[in-house]
């Protein structure tokens, strides 16, 4: 069971689950992974080729597959009553807002993600600190429908 669907209270109910983008996520995992075997990896084999060569190609593997479980520990959603961000498996970081919390939605993608419908949309909100979806399918479609909670909710109050 997922941590959002965990986490609900009396009446709340899941309006939008997040998917993120597993390449875009990969991609800057695997840039720090790339970079730290060329400045480490490299030149221990060049030191002692027989066992160097394995020992990377193992650290290699166990690094991709500690990123793997990196995405499959991040989830995203939005219920009736607030937005969540969550990651990490052993240390948990959340990272929350009300929905009448809620001030701006702010949209932004490059051109590489406009072309594969992803993006990131940062909702910020009063007296508390940003929530940051990273690399979500289809941006404009949540960001329209979070627009449409918010103002059904402002209205509400009024």
């Amino acid at each position: 069971m997922s941590f959002i669907k965990k986490s609900l209270g009396n009446n709340e109910n899941i309006l939008v689950i997040m998917k993120i983008h597993i390449i875009f996520f990969f991609f800057s995992k695997l840039l720090r992974l790339f970079i730290t075997y060329v400045l480490i990896a490299i030149p221990l084999y060049a030191l002692n080729e027989s066992t160097a060569s394995k020992n990377n190609l193992i650290s290699f593997l166990s690094s991709l597959f500690i990123i793997w479980l990196f995405y499959l520990c991040t989830e995203a959603g939005i219920t009736n009553r607030r937005v969540i961000f969550k990651k990490g498996l052993l240390n948990l970081k959340t990272n929350e807002m009300l929905l009448h919390e809620i001030e701006t939605v702010k949209y932004k993608a490059s051109f590489i993600q406009r072309i594969f419908s992803i993006g990131t949309i940062t909702v910020t909100g009063t007296g508390s600190n940003d929530v940051v979806f990273k690399n979500i399918f289809y941006p404009m479609e949540i960001k329209r429908r979070l627009d449409d909670i918010i103002i059904t909710i402002k209205k509400s109050q009024a």
